[in-house]
């Protein structure tokens, strides 16, 4: 392919008397330039100027004014002048130091007659230099190559009648060439045809041109594109058949928009490569789905020159004629001797000797290790001349059952057979193969044998069907490189933690996932990506890598994601969890203190919040005011004293820690200020004593209010701070050994079921009680449980989700309760929707309702949140079991 300007590696050359090499190259040294190492010219690239680009010779600046360089070659520079007497721009083509160009070709093309598709030469010659003579040629500046006309219209979109007429065009100059010029254009590759603005293509590089006498069609080196070259490059017969196959390579890019040889990033095979597929491969013309474009190729591209269709078929086709093509096929290998496998079978073929040992890689193993199969084979590729194919050193160490061995056995279909799927230890390892493999038992270890050898790298020689891969495939040529680089990048992340070292079956799925997320790493982000309840686990170590969110589309990136996937089950298993105490005397004493003292501070600070709420009557009103605000407090407290004995009651019992006793001075305030608007707890109330003695108590301060705050609140304060130093600080917790079985899922449908419809009537009820105006006759729970009854489909369905979460099944509960909260503020009877409905569930919930009568505020509280909670604790001793 053409390149503009010049590739960093190779030297350039200044065009005059002091040639200069690279940018760091000293002056005086005479930089060499390798024929082939840069591509050849292109017209029609835009004019670039560069540090180290080369320089316009001194003797011609007194005819052209360079405006650019336009391209680089292998025979020289062409830059975009303006003719300084003329004024009109041109192309002049500066030839490297030493590079002769073939003046007598150029006098024989300057001819107005050849014009229609030979670019018109103004001026040839040459001048010395102190490193030789230094050729060079004025000619036509032209607009553009086929190769840039093909990635526009295809970036446009292809029409058929383009891709015809360009065909007939280019059929039409070599023709033109081969009868009128009496010349045969060897390299005319697409780079090297240009085109006109009126559309009229000319070969515009003369370098691999050449007559049509004997000396000339046989023998001499050509210097031309291995992509466009038919196979009669190899024994150097020139003839008129060969620009007719560099036809048929233009015909299919011309279909498909790319060369047979082309990767889909534009990038070309090597010359190795495409030598060994049009050597040994068929032709493959699956991309060509019209039946007549595939017969102009079929025909233009036989092996043999004496097939191969000229101007006659083409101009046939073109006008709808469907000629005959006469290909005797590609010349195959000469018979070779046979050799015996170990199965008996006799083989003359090695491609067929290398399937057999891929199909059969238990039956190659035995014969190359034991007995003198290896000698059989080494002798029988030397003697068939077979062993510059193959490098039998691959099996000069292999023992059996290595990896090295099956490896070389790999290598050898590689080499012989690399249209099959490439097989390792009989198994497919192609990309999609090692996809699969990764689902079996042992896929894991086998895809830590796979990214630890050169499986990758050797399979990466077989042929596949990717769209831009010919020869080899890119897909494990780009694994066999990323792999242990993103390996080794994510076990130096693992080690950053200070975790620990890296179990064997850790490391072994590190491989497998690595090779999956390399492969596919679509598929294999979800895997590793940490759930988010993973990703808070209350693990040290795990905390700065837990807080990264890595892409896939940097190699750092997927490094660490693959470290989070491959720590994350480590973390599950160190994260805290609750230990099974057994029943302790003491710590049962501590509990009830602690519930005696919450219960004293929590109607304690009652009574200084109604007292405060009534500050303007307390502080305001005299002697009676003070009275009067006492006996409030006083009502207040005796009122919420028995709801204070069971939230305190709840609160030490399951929150079982310190924060217990902040939640209840919280909700003391929280009921104090709000217990006017409150419905009364019927259920039980205060014995006569205590209202006595409270009322007694409320009597003493009323003449002296602020010494009864003072005192209440202190002792309130002081009785919460005694009972939060009877509970702990956190609970301990163990380490869980295994993960929930699938047969616990029915269990926490049910507890997640109960906990979603105790969460749903409970919000209904508070927000009734919150809005509606006469909290005491209104029927605030039986119209929950009516409500719970029409959404109990819905909450079945958000229970089912969090069964069937696995590891994630208390985040997804979370989700699940703060969407029924969501529910249960806006829910309202939806007719339209009442045939989801269980009626037959509405008169149990609602007589289960008519159970807290006017209390149900306080049955919403004190009952079915703590249950709710109660069932989030079971559900977690489910998981975590």
């Amino acid at each position: 392919m053409t390149e503009p300007g010049p590739r960093p590696s190779t030297p350039t050359v200044q065009q005059g008397p002091h040639p200069t090499g690279g940018q760091n190259q000293e002056r005086g040294s005479v930089p060499t330039v390798q024929q082939g190492a840069v591509p050849t010219v292109q017209q029609g690239a835009a004019p670039r100027e560069e540090p180290g680009a080369p320089e316009f010779p001194d003797q011609l600046r007194d005819r052209f004014e360079p405006a650019g360089v336009l391209g680089t070659g292998t025979e020289g520079v062409v830059w975009r002048c303006r003719r300084t007497a003329e004024g009109d721009e041109v192309a002049v083509k500066v030839h490297w130091a030493g590079h002769q160009a073939d003046l007598e070709l150029l006098a024989h093309l300057d001819n107005s007659e050849f014009r229609r598709h030979v670019p018109k030469l103004h001026r040839y010659e040459f001048f010395y230099s102190p490193y030789g003579p230094i050729y060079w040629v004025a000619m036509e500046l032209l607009e553009a190559t086929l190769d840039q006309e093909i990635r526009e219209r295809f970036a446009a979109g292809r029409s058929e009648q383009w891709a015809r007429g360009v065909l007939r065009e280019l059929a039409q100059a070599l023709h033109f060439w081969q009868t009128e010029v009496r010349r045969n254009p060897i390299d005319v590759k697409p780079d090297n045809l240009m085109r006109r603005a009126g559309g009229e293509y000319v070969v515009a590089d003369f370098g691999g041109v050449v007559g049509f006498t004997a000396s000339q069609q046989i023998g001499s080196t050509t210097m031309a594109a291995r992509a466009y070259t038919p196979p009669e490059q190899y024994w150097q017969e020139k003839g008129w058949p060969w620009p007719w196959w560099t036809l048929g390579e233009i015909a299919y890019q011309l279909f498909t928009g790319h060369g047979r040889f082309q990767r889909a990033n534009g990038q070309m095979l090597s010359d190795e490569a495409i030598e060994r597929i049009r050597a040994l491969g068929e032709l493959d013309l699956t991309e060509v789905t019209d039946e007549r474009w595939r017969l102009l190729i079929t025909g233009l591209l036989t092996t043999d020159p004496v097939d191969r269709w000229g101007w006659a078929q083409v101009e046939s086709w073109l006008a709808g004629g469907s000629p005959a093509v006469t290909a005797r096929g590609r010349a195959r290998a000469p018979g070779h001797s046979p050799i015996t496998f170990v199965d008996g079978r006799t083989f003359t073929d090695p491609a067929d000797l290398a399937v057999a040992m891929l199909d059969n890689p238990h039956a190659a193993e035995r014969w190359l290790t034991t007995g003198d199969g290896r000698q059989v084979l080494d002798d029988w590729l030397k003697a068939e001349e077979l062993d510059r194919r193959f490098d039998m050193l691959r099996l000069s160490r292999a023992t059996a059952g290595s990896a090295r061995l099956h490896s070389a056995v790999l290598a050898f279909g590689a080499a012989f057979a690399p249209e099959v799927t490439p097989r390792y230890r009989g198994r497919p390892v192609d990309s999609d193969g090692l996809v699969a493999v990764l689902e079996e038992p042992d896929g894991f270890e086998f895809a830590g044998e796979v990214v630890l050898g050169d499986v990758l790298g050797t399979a990466g020689g077989y042929h596949c069907r990717h769209n831009g891969c010919a020869g080899r495939c890119a897909v494990l040529d780009r694994a066999a490189a990323e792999l242990p680089v993103l390996v080794q990048a994510a076990e130096r992340i693992v080690g950053q933690t200070g975790s620990g070292a890296l179990t064997s079956g850790e490391r072994e799925r590190m491989h497998g996932m690595a090779l999956l997320l390399v492969l596919r790493p679509d598929q294999a982000a979800p895997v590793l990506r940490p759930s988010w309840w993973v990703r808070v686990a209350n693990v040290p170590w795990w905390r700065p890598l837990a807080k990264q969110f890595p892409a896939t589309t940097t190699a750092e990136g997927r490094a660490t994601l693959l470290a989070q996937g491959i720590l994350q089950e480590r973390v599950v298993l160190q994260r805290p969890r609750r230990e099974v105490r057994r029943f302790s005397g003491r710590g049962a004493a501590r509990k009830l203190g602690a519930i005696a003292g919450l219960w004293f501070a929590m109607t304690s600070i009652a009574w200084v919040v109604v007292v405060l709420r009534n500050g303007e009557l307390a502080f305001g009103g005299g002697p009676d005011g003070e009275r009067q605000a006492a006996m409030l407090g006083a009502s207040a407290q005796l009122g919420l004293g028995p709801q204070f004995m069971v939230l305190a009651a709840e609160l030490v019992l399951l929150v079982r820690t310190r924060g217990a006793v902040a939640a209840g001075v919280v909700s003391a305030v929280a009921l104090g200020f709000a217990s006017p608007y409150l419905p009364l707890f019927t259920a039980v109330g205060s014995p006569e004593l205590v209202e006595s003695q409270v009322a007694s108590l409320a009597e003493v301060w009323a003449e002296g209010i602020v010494v009864g705050l003072v005192l209440m609140a202190g002792g309130g304060l002081g009785l919460a701070g005694l009972a939060r130093s009877w509970l702990p600080e956190t609970v301990s917790r163990g380490v869980s050994g295994r993960r929930a079985t699938g047969t616990s899922r029915v269990v926490v449908y049910a507890l997640a079921l109960v906990a979603l419809a105790m969460v749903f009537w409970a919000a209904v009820v508070l927000r009734l009680t919150i809005h509606t105006a006469d909290v005491g006759t209104a029927d605030a729970g039986g119209y929950a449980a009516f409500l719970q009854s029409g959404y109990l489909l819905a909450l079945a369905g958000v229970a089912a989700v969090v069964a069937m979460s696995g590891r994630n099944t208390i985040g997804t509960l979370t989700i699940g309760v703060l969407a029924v909260l969501v529910l249960a503020a806006i829910a309202k009877p939806v007719p339209a929707l009442q045939f989801l409905w269980l009626p037959y569930l509405r008169e149990p919930l609602l007589s289960f309702a008519g159970l807290w009568g006017q209390a149900a505020f306080w049955a919403a509280l004190l009952v079915h949140l703590p249950v709710t909670v109660l069932c989030v604790r079971g559900i977690r001793r489910v998981v975590d079991a």
